[in-house]
């Protein structure tokens, strides 16, 4: 992992430092990070990964590489594969400073190029990079991230032989420090609770929590998807200004779905209990018991 940018980024540079040990089974490059303070209100900060390998497919050979990769000398059209070793919220980009030709770049969860559904601004997550200099961001929306674990470069025409000096995910992230912890003697469990947690942290957005990384028209916060997620950020996180801020932010909104009310009131619950707060039951308790009125008044309709 490294903390050097190229080009300028929507957001700073990661502000706080790695003050404990790793922990193998968590997916989390960061899960050994540590914020001085962190508040409901800060802003996203920015981290940089460096792929753990690479693919090279020129005409019909295919090559693999996970030592070294860089620089990758370029002299003739080919597909380029990378694979970052772990799922991120964030961009693709690379440097070259003799790049003269075509070239598409592409992203994914799987190991293919993704496709998505109609409504994303891009549904076809392959597109001709931004360039900035020497830098090539692929920028799929105008948020940029997207849920990243493969990156490919595509050559689709070279004029002369260039060199590929850097690939790296730009990825973006809430501070949020660990609070909470899991280990026991199988590793599985502990893998599943670290996991949990790191999708989790992955979709924080600066003032609400998501549940959607791939774009595909539809980044808010879904009450009902809230629910889950909150509870784990308690317990791992204990960000509590943070939950609280999305109680609020959702109180109001069912996503359309008659269901995600009762978990909004569910997550109340959940909240209050662990945390204490007496004056935000208070402040919230009508909106929790209009919710529950609206839902015995149409519980067992065959209308709804």
């Amino acid at each position: 992992m490294s903390f050097n940018l190229k080009i300028a980024e929507p957001y700073s540079l990661c502000s706080g430092k790695f003050t404990r040990v790793d922990v193998p089974e968590s997916p989390d490059p960061l899960v050994g990070y540590k914020w001085e303070k962190t508040t409901a209100d800060d802003e996203l900060e920015t981290y940089v990964l460096h792929p753990l390998s690479a693919s090279f497919k020129v005409s019909d050979d295919t090559f693999s590489k996970k030592e070294g990769l860089f620089p990758i000398k370029i002299k003739e059209s080919c597909n380029l594969m990378f694979d970052f070793g772990t799922e991120s919220a964030g961009w693709l980009e690379f440097d070259s400073d003799d790049f003269d030709g075509e070239v598409e770049m592409s992203i994914s969860e799987y190991n293919e190029p993704a496709v998505l559904n109609v409504g994303a601004q891009n549904p076809r997550k392959t597109l001709t990079p931004v360039k900035y200099g020497s830098t090539y961001r692929l920028e799929l929306n105008k948020e940029l991230y997207e849920g990243v674990r493969f990156g490919w470069i595509h050559i689709r025409k070279l004029n002369k032989p260039c060199t590929i000096k850097e690939v790296r995910l730009v990825c973006q992230v809430k501070p949020t420090n660990y609070e909470g912890s899991f280990s026991c003697s199988d590793t599985t469990l502990t893998r599943i609770w670290y996991t949990g947690a790191y999708t989790v942290k992955l979709n924080f957005q600066k003032d609400f929590f998501g549940a959607i990384l791939m774009e595909r028209s539809d980044r808010f916060s879904w009450t009902g998807d809230a629910y889950p997620a909150q509870a784990a950020s308690l317990v791992a996180f204990g960000n509590y200004d943070f939950i609280r801020k999305n109680l609020f932010r959702t109180s109001t909104e069912s996503n359309g779905i008659v269901s995600y009310p009762i978990y909004w009131v569910l997550s109340l619950v959940d909240y209050c209990n662990f945390t204490g707060d007496i004056s935000t039951l208070n402040e919230l308790l009508p909106k929790a018991c209009e919710i529950l009125d609206n839902a015995y008044k149409n519980f067992d309709s065959s209308s709804n």
